[in-house]
């Protein structure tokens, strides 16, 4: 009789875990209308607050977790010639001026050559959301050479305490490849042009 309630209990958790699975995949893998970006707003039912259409020449990379509680999605280019490294996808929580502010605070103390822009409100592709964008050198991994990086982060707010972030980077093999503003705004165009808001 022991034996039985412990294998009818071990069916059922295993039910419940493939159940949860379910429920997570379903609510974070390509349903044909984007990727769904889950979000809890001020501590409340976690609930789908945008998708992320795969933008057109990217593609899906591995390192995205799809099945998180709080999905991250990174997609790179399909082209090798392409100064994007990628463009990343994700939710996050607090007043977006205040996470921008502490961000830039954070990379100045962090890289020994960075700038930034201001932390303003935009608007691309349709799409109002606030952003900052920056330069950074730095050595790689290897310590073999330094990486150029230019990225834009962009912060769209999902109601209470939530947003959505998109981040564009890109590198280059001298801080005289930078792009200019015009040219790093097609960039960032496509990729904010990607989240639909719910």
């Amino acid at each position: 009789m022991k034996k039985k309630r412990l294998w009818i209990a071990l069916a059922g958790a295993v039910v419940l875990v493939a159940v949860a699975i379910g429920v997570a995949v379903a609510l974070n893998s390509d349903t044909g209308d984007g990727y769904r970006l889950v979000a809890s707003p001020d501590g409340g039912r976690a609930r789908v607050v945008a998708r992320v259409v795969q933008p057109e020449g990217y593609a899906l990379s591995e390192d995205s977790d799809v099945d998180g509680e709080e999905p991250e999605y990174y997609f790179e280019p399909e082209s090798d010639e392409s100064p994007v490294r990628f463009l990343y996808y994700t939710t996050g929580y607090g007043d977006s001026q205040s996470v921008a502010e502490a961000a830039i605070a954070a990379y100045t103390t962090f890289y020994d050559e960075f700038a930034s822009s201001e932390v303003a409100e935009r608007t691309l592709a349709d799409r109002t959301f606030l952003s900052f964008d920056y330069t950074a050198a730095y050595p790689n991994a290897e310590e073999t050479a330094m990486v150029y990086e230019q990225s834009a982060v962009c912060y769209f707010p999902v109601g209470g305490d939530a947003f959505v972030v998109c981040v564009v980077s890109l590198s280059f093999d001298g801080a005289d490849a930078y792009l200019d503003a015009e040219a790093l705004d097609a960039y960032v165009a496509q990729a904010c042009g990607a989240v639909n808001l719910l």
